[in-house]
């Protein structure tokens, strides 16, 4: 089957890959490749006869689907609020939901499989502090709003790189959201689409405790710096979803075994550099990249 070119998804943007990744969890069957470019872009089989940017329209995440996922911060089926402060009562009242419904966006957001030093649980890397106490759901569900009427040009025009980007915040981890690069106060920017889909892609990297610390996978000690960077890999030949996660495994044991990656189609091999505030003032957070081969 042929593949399809998806040159705005790009494996040096922390945000543009979880993308991608998150359109393969969206789509089951579907296969995704990376360019041997120095910038790989993103390619996917789908199935005989079937486009992307409608395939992608299809399966986005809808404000609907979004409100019963088991961190909705109002549950029908849970007494309890899911805020931004998570209390143990809480997250037991929605860990009961997840194993009913077979959710996993619990074990995106936080764990209890840590010490209880605070009045709250800890959160992921991938769940950051965001304004006003906005829970990844409800930056989610912004994401979901502002996408209205029929969405197949938006959607084509991220999978090529051109799409407009809107004022917001996002899912509030990504460095290219500050338009003015290290301003503090600049506005955040983002693609609602690439965001939907970075959340969807979130499921493959669960956050667990070993009763001491929060470990979230795919985020891992380098030996050239003192905290954990979440690491992710391109590869060549087409894998689908479960071929990415099988391959992760492989990957987060050792990134930089680049002779025994190679073997397996992993061509760069990139890690998340967390953003240093430029002053008192600022408040903004985010993850840019560093290539490590």
């Amino acid at each position: 089957m042929e593949l399809q070119r998806a040159p705005g998804l790009t494996g040096d943007w922390l945000n543009g890959w979880l993308a991608a990744v998150g359109v393969t969890v969206r789509l089951p069957g579907t296969k995704l490749a990376w360019s041997d470019d120095p910038v790989p872009a993103a390619s996917f089989t789908l199935g005989e006869g079937a486009e992307l940017s409608n395939a992608v329209t299809a399966v986005l995440p809808t404000r609907n689907e979004l409100e019963r996922v088991t961190i909705a911060r109002y549950h029908p089926s849970s007494p309890s609020e899911f805020g931004r402060l998570v209390s143990l009562e809480s997250y037991r009242s929605r860990a009961c939901l997840a194993r009913e419904t077979r959710d996993g966006t619990l074990e995106m957001s936080v764990t209890d499989l840590v010490p209880r030093r605070e009045k709250s649980l800890q959160h992921a890397g991938f769940d950051p502090p965001a304004p006003h106490g906005t829970t990844l759901l409800d930056r989610a569900l912004a994401c979901a709003e502002v996408i209205s009427g029929d969405p197949t040009a938006s959607v084509l025009s991220t999978l090529e790189g051109r799409s407009p980007r809107k004022p917001m915040n996002g899912l509030g981890f990504d460095y290219r959201r500050f338009s003015s690069g290290v301003r503090p106060g600049s506005d955040p920017q983002v693609d609602p689409i690439v965001e939907l889909l970075c959340f969807c892609a979130l499921v493959l990297f669960p956050v667990r405790g070993d009763g001491k610390n929060l470990r979230q996978r795919g985020w891992v000690q380098l030996e050239d710096r003192s905290r954990q960077r979440f690491v992710w890999p391109t590869w060549t030949s087409p894998i689908d979803q479960w071929g990415i996660d099988a391959l992760l495994d492989v990957v987060h044991a050792d990134p930089m075994a680049r002779k025994e990656l190679s073997r397996l189609g992993v061509n760069a091999m990139f890690a998340s550099v967390e953003r240093r505030p430029a002053g008192d003032q600022d408040v903004n957070r985010g993850y840019a990249t560093e290539r490590l081969w």
